[in-house]
């Protein structure tokens, strides 16, 4: 499953990404990519288990080679699938906010998924607001989101090791 989360706002200003509490203490390299692009919300992440670690990487490649060219952060979820993964959101708090989406309750049964997001209310100001209209998305950046997510899927046999 490839889960469409909150993609189409982009951020180009130092500072426009934000991370939530304990989220450094628990995926130190993906913050330290984060701040090291000056925490600008200028990409997609790329939340994905054990099961979805191809698939990630064939959706980066898909989004490097897009025009434009789209970064992606990829962030893989330690945590198992099925109620066990579900459950150790509640002891580490960091990770439920990997669960803010659709894909979850596939993980939750067993099923591999992946989560493309703009990271919702962590970069976006308009987001469950008044103000989140249309003309606040890059449909440019959008587009590439949407042909790196068509190229993964039509390439699911290879990186499902059906090849």
């Amino acid at each position: 499953m490839i889960c469409l989360e909150s993609v189409g706002y982009f951020a180009t200003g130092p500072g426009t990404q934000l991370m939530p509490a304990g989220f450094a203490a628990a995926f130190p390299r993906v913050a330290a990519r984060v701040r090291s692009g000056g925490q600008r919300g200028d990409f997609t992440l790329v939340v994905h288990r054990r099961s979805t670690e191809a698939a990630a990487a064939a959706w980066r490649r898909a989004a490097e080679a897009a025009e434009p060219r789209l970064p992606a952060v990829t962030l893989r979820d330690p945590r198992p699938h099925g109620m066990l993964g579900a459950l150790a959101g509640l002891a580490a708090p960091p990770l439920i906010h990997l669960d803010r989406s659709d894909h979850a309750s596939f993980w939750n049964v067993g099923i591999p998924a992946l989560m493309l997001t703009g990271t919702a209310n962590f970069r976006n100001p308009h987001y469950h607001r008044p103000t989140d209209t249309p003309d606040t998305l890059d449909y440019g950046r959008l587009a590439a989101v949407a042909v790196a997510t068509a190229a993964t899927a039509a390439s699911a046999a290879s990186w499902r090791g059906l090849s």
